[in-house]
């Protein structure tokens, strides 16, 4: 008999799977450094506040290895005064350095300084006051000029006052007087750096010169439709006085006493008229001293 043969199994499906992907690999990257602040009101690095007894106070530690500089800014004017330290200058490790803006009860100026109002009390809480070595302070005192005409503005303490004339100075208590330290004006940033072996209490002050030796007047032919800044008589001693008169004698100005250092006509005379063209002359008196001299008024 014929048997028919099976048919013919069909092929077993392979099924493809899709090769496996590696695991991707995660960087463990190790934690960022921590910084710990902690807040201590009983010793801070810093703390700036005004006091109930009057002026302003700033605080800041800095360290006999790097010195440092302590910055304050002026209340209400935005004027900033820096007091710098090189290393080295502290016989502790670390101290805190002490301003006071303003501090109350002031000495009064000593003869021959006029004050600007202006005042510093400096000091290391750890009660040193000088410094080891050659080393000294650096203080920078801003002076208030807005109209840079080289006089401090109106309504200061030490308005009117010639910037050329100002320093910087220290008190002295075992003599009960002012002391100049020495300073330099930079009218353009218009402050004054002086430098210092010891920490006290500074004053900005105007002083004017010793004697009238180094006397200018100028401009010289002065022009006042075209001078808003006047004549100006500068480096005058303490108590001068000028004088300006006509060719008959007659006196059309009178600037009185001047300890400021300078005196400025404005180039009118007593009715407030502008002086006539002309040759003029003037007169300048201090104690024991008298200059005399010409002026040119061309209009």
């Amino acid at each position: 008999a014929y048997v028919e043969p099976a048919p013919p199994r069909p092929e077993p499906k392979v099924e493809s799977k899709p090769a496996p992907q590696p695991e991707p690999k995660v960087e463990v990257k190790p934690a960022a450094p921590a910084v710990s602040v902690v807040a201590d009101p009983a010793d801070p690095d810093l703390e700036e506040k005004d006091l109930p007894t009057g002026g302003h106070q700033k605080r800041e530690r800095i360290t006999a290895a790097r010195g440092g500089t302590v910055k304050i800014t002026a209340p209400g004017r935005g004027t900033i005064i820096h007091v710098t330290l090189p290393s080295g200058a502290l016989t502790a490790s670390t101290d805190r350095l002490r301003i006071i803006l303003q501090p109350a009860n002031l000495p009064p100026a000593t003869t021959g300084l006029n004050p600007a109002g202006e005042y510093l009390d400096i000091g290391l809480e750890s009660g040193q006051t000088t410094f080891p070595g050659s080393r000294t302070a650096t203080l920078v005192m801003p002076f208030p000029d807005a109209d840079e005409d080289g006089r401090l503005d109106a309504g200061t303490g030490g308005a009117g006052l010639a910037a050329r004339t100002l320093l910087i100075g220290t008190y002295d208590g075992g003599v009960a007087m002012w002391r100049p330290i020495t300073s330099t004006v930079d009218p353009a940033a218009r402050q004054v750096v002086g430098v210092t072996t010891h920490f006290s209490l500074f004053g900005l002050f105007g002083a004017p010169a010793a004697d009238l030796t180094g006397l200018k007047v100028y401009p010289n032919p002065f022009r006042p439709l075209a001078s808003s800044k006047g004549l100006t008589f500068t480096n005058l001693s303490l108590q001068s006085r000028v004088q300006v008169y006509t060719l008959t004698g007659a006196v059309i100005w009178d600037s009185g006493q001047v300890d400021s250092g300078d005196a400025v006509w404005n180039g009118k005379n007593p009715d407030g008229e502008a002086a006539a063209t002309g040759l003029y002359y003037y007169a300048v008196t201090a104690p024991g001293e008298k200059r005399l001299g010409k002026i040119a008024v061309v209009k």
